[in-house]
């Protein structure tokens, strides 16, 4: 949070300065040359801190915005299956004003993912007033989303996917220590990533074996390979800890940032290599899905 950079910043501050402070109390040459030897080390501390006092100042200027607050307080109605088989009014509001296009779409596939598909009614509700106040080429940005499995109309017999895998795997985590955080949920402030999340149990459990019960409710198809090394590959060293991680299609900096902290407080000591064909976030991936048009998609 704001509140926690900005405390970082000012400890890491007090901490330069008083370094710089030193060179009053350096009496003798030795301990001239010693501080002149950490110089380049503070110097770079203190243009890191310059950046850093920067992004906070940008990120707390977005943060503090209300529409975010509003957008965020919806996303985690949606996450905790609060009636998300119902119409959402807010998501209702949003497109009556015309909002900017991407979060409605991010809050309608929200929604669409937590309930397994929208029911065909609403589904088609959402349709309607979508393309009539955003405009009717965006029936293509449907075709899209639906094809993608983010925005799909229910089945007659939902498996209800998204409860089974937030409560085996504990999703969603309430009074999150931002401070200290200790669980990776705190990257998406109470949200685990479902991939993390995987991570974590098959690193834990030796493979997906213990996790057959689960991996049904994932979209996809599983399976599970174990490479044979040759007698020359055997006679080196070689660590079950180290895991690569492969995200297809890419992945977000909070899963980076969640499989930091993973790494950080895993019971084995593994260690992750991360990596993917894009890293993205949520906008970046409905940028590539939305049809492009003359309408009205203002907003950030």
């Amino acid at each position: 949070s704001s509140g926690i950079n900005a405390e970082y910043g000012g400890k890491k501050a007090k901490q330069i300065s008083a370094a710089y402070d030193e060179k009053h109390d350096a009496k003798s040459l030795q301990q001239l040359k010693h501080f002149v030897s950490k110089l380049p080390h503070m110097q770079a501390e203190r243009k890191a801190l310059e950046v850093q006092t920067t992004v906070a100042g940008l990120v707390k200027k977005r943060i503090d915005n209300k529409d975010f607050h509003h957008k965020l307080g919806i996303e985690q109605i949606l996450r905790e299956g609060i009636d998300v088989d119902k119409l959402n009014e807010d998501i209702e509001e949003m497109i009556y004003k015309e909002a900017c296009l991407k979060k409605v779409l991010r809050l309608l596939c929200i929604q669409s993912i937590a309930a397994d598909g929208l029911k065909p009614k609403l589904l088609e509700f959402y349709k309607r007033e979508i393309v009539q106040s955003y405009g009717y080429h965006h029936l293509i940005t449907f075709d899209r989303l639906e094809k993608c499995g983010l925005l799909v109309a229910q089945d007659k017999t939902p498996k209800k996917s998204y409860p089974i895998l937030r409560s085996t795997l504990n999703l969603t985590v309430e009074n999150v220590n931002e401070k200290e955080p200790n669980d990776i949920s705190y990257t998406y402030s109470g949200y685990a990533p479902l991939t993390v999340r995987l991570v974590n149990w098959i690193t834990q459990k030796s493979g997906l074996k213990y996790l057959a019960d689960m991996v049904k409710h994932l979209p996809g198809p599983a399976f599970q390979d174990s490479q044979k090394l040759s007698a020359t590959q055997d006679r080196l060293e070689y660590s079950d800890n180290h895991t690569l991680v492969y995200f297809l299609g890419g992945c977000t900096y909070a899963e980076v940032s969640a499989l930091r902290f993973l790494a950080q407080h895993h019971p084995n000591n593994a260690t992750f290599t991360i990596a993917t064909t894009k890293l993205i976030n949520g906008d970046s991936l409905l940028e590539t899905l939305i049809e492009p048009g003359k309408d009205k998609e203002q907003g950030s």
